[in-house]
């Protein structure tokens, strides 16, 4: 089953496209992050009745969006989290959402190395800009 969705690229175009990716559910509330080689990572979410904790990797360079799981073994079922991509350590970090228990995650997206979740040794403080994160110990958020 294919979900459509929209997207705009004002470099190309004025007007949104319709694009069909095969194998994404329909899902909201998810946690988002995109890469600068054309690469959307998308995280848990919710049908409307159940919290997911699948990984999804959606490739826009190919011809045809290319849609992969990469693996539903998150630490628990999330929603409305929020996931940066660190171009720097090539790392997506998973901050907050439903469930989270105050614990963030970062996953290495190495080549050759096994996708795994592992717990931050930082708190559940995060400064975040658009385009990155820092990673902190002091109890606040600021969002720039």
């Amino acid at each position: 089953m294919a979900t459509t969705i929209e997207r705009l690229q004002p470099t190309v175009s004025e007007i949104w496209a319709k694009i069909n990716l095969d194998n994404m559910p329909q899902i909201a509330s998810f946690s988002s992050a995109s890469t600068d080689d054309g690469r959307i990572f998308v995280l848990g979410g919710t049908d409307g009745s159940l919290l997911t904790s699948d990984v999804y990797e959606i490739n826009f360079k190919a011809e045809i969006p290319q849609v992969k799981q990469l693996f539903t073994d998150f630490e628990f079922s999330t929603g409305m989290g929020h996931l940066v991509y660190r171009k720097q350590s090539n790392e997506l970090h998973h901050v907050g959402g439903f469930n989270c228990e105050n614990v963030n995650y970062s996953l290495n997206l190495e080549e050759g190395k096994p996708l795994k979740w592992v717990e931050s040794k930082f708190s559940q403080s995060y400064v975040m800009s658009s385009t990155d994160c820092e990673l902190t110990i002091w109890p606040s958020v600021s969002y720039n």
